[in-house]
């Protein structure tokens, strides 16, 4: 079964653009799900909403090859990236709290 929690990915909408790449951020951070198998991730089918990274859609495009031409190791360093700073927002922000 895959997580999917709403209250969750909807958070982005609150957080800065976490991606740490050179890019323009066009707009406020969406829930950039990983694109690994390790993760979930399938044909047609994004993987638990906890491996998300909160990026612009202008960095999103970059992250899922839509923009910018990278290798999928490039990609994936990157997504690694944002995601470290996307878990160390939600805690530092205490959008996320251990019970």
């Amino acid at each position: 079964m895959t997580y999917r929690n709403p209250k969750l990915t909807r958070l982005a909408y609150e957080a800065p653009c976490l991606a740490q790449f050179p890019h323009v951020c066009n707009g406020p951070s969406v829930p950039c799900h990983s694109n690994q198998l390790i993760h979930g991730r399938g044909h047609g089918h994004k993987p638990h909403d906890c491996f998300v990274a909160f990026c612009c859609p202008e960095a999103h495009d970059y992250l899922d090859g839509r923009k910018g031409g990278w290798q999928k190791e490039e990609k994936r360093a990157e997504w690694d990236r944002a995601h470290i700073a996307t878990l160390v927002w939600l805690f530092e922000n205490e959008r996320l709290k251990v019970a």
